[in-house]
């Protein structure tokens, strides 16, 4: 995977994931970006069984998007997450704590436009992409 690092912040907390987690649930996040969403996919995926965390993030993104209106919301991208994710997860040592899992997903995806080794502009920002899950179209998924 490439992509310029970003900077990893490797003091962060259990509980200030935990609360990220709680904010996102209240839509009273102040910032959420790509390293967010990663820290909120990982707490939901760690946490409960896949499909069902799987629903929950998607509906918090999916409040959020509509807080915002700014009709962002991507059900692909939402979902290739979400299974990088989880994957990772799968193939984690099991007794990391939830911020040492942070630090390692953050540092093996460190920008979100690893979905375009995968996915072509045009593809990702359809209305199809944004509304369903569709495949790849540059690179089978490799998680």
């Amino acid at each position: 995977m490439s992509g310029e690092p970003t900077e990893v912040k490797s003091d962060v907390s259990d509980d200030e994931i935990a609360r990220l987690a709680e904010e996102f649930e209240s839509c009273a996040v102040e910032k959420f970006g790509h390293v967010e969403h990663l820290t909120v996919a990982l707490w939901y995926l760690a946490r409960l069984p896949e499909a069902e965390a799987r629903e929950r993030v998607r509906a918090g993104l999916r409040r959020l998007s509509a807080l915002d209106n700014d009709g962002r919301y991507s059900e692909t991208m939402t979902i290739f997450w979400l299974r990088a994710v989880a994957a990772f997860l799968r193939d984690a040592e099991p007794d990391l704590t939830p911020a040492e899992l942070r630090e390692r997903l953050v540092a093996r995806f460190p920008a979100a436009r690893v979905v375009f080794e995968y996915y072509s502009p045009e593809l990702l920002n359809s209305h199809e992409a944004k509304t369903a899950w569709v495949e790849p179209d540059l690179k089978t998924l490799d998680f």
